[in-house]
């Protein structure tokens, strides 16, 4: 099902689930295409009850580095947190150590996070102190590798 204003797109499935596309400015906005939803079902006398919202997953165009991204290298360090196979994704995965959140870290910026600039900059810390305080990378990597 899709919606005209906000621009949304509804995915049902049997199970009672909902997946929703769409681009939104706020929660506010959010929260009506949800309303939206609800009043096109019982449009057509299918009723419903929508309780449980969660958001899995937030993708925005986000910020782009003035730096080239060096994936090899980052994967050195990041051994199990950090995927990238680029026979399968053009793009690095980066599941964040004290949280749920997945980055995905295209060579040219970053999308699918909420709060990306604190990612980033939590990244690039963690690639700071561990080159710093990793012997073993010291002689190998130096930071300027890293990040070009």
């Amino acid at each position: 099902m899709k919606t005209k204003a906000p621009k949304a797109t509804f995915v049902l499935h049997k199970t009672g689930r909902v997946i929703m596309l769409g681009k939104f400015k706020n929660d506010r906005r959010l929260k009506y295409a949800i309303l939206k939803l609800e009043k096109m079902l019982i449009k057509i006398n299918i009723k419903c009850l929508i309780k449980n919202i969660a958001i899995k997953n937030i993708v925005f165009n986000g910020k782009k580095f003035k730096f080239k991204i060096c994936p090899y290298e980052l994967k050195k360090i990041f051994n199990e947190s950090l995927f990238y196979e680029p026979e399968l994704f053009p793009a690095m995965h980066y599941f964040h150590p004290n949280t749920k959140i997945c980055v995905t870290i295209h060579l040219n910026g970053v999308t699918s996070i909420k709060v990306a600039q604190n990612v980033i900059n939590s990244i690039l810390i963690h690639v700071k102190n561990k080159i710093v305080n990793d012997v073993s990378l010291q002689g190998r990597v130096q930071s300027n590798d890293l990040i070009t």
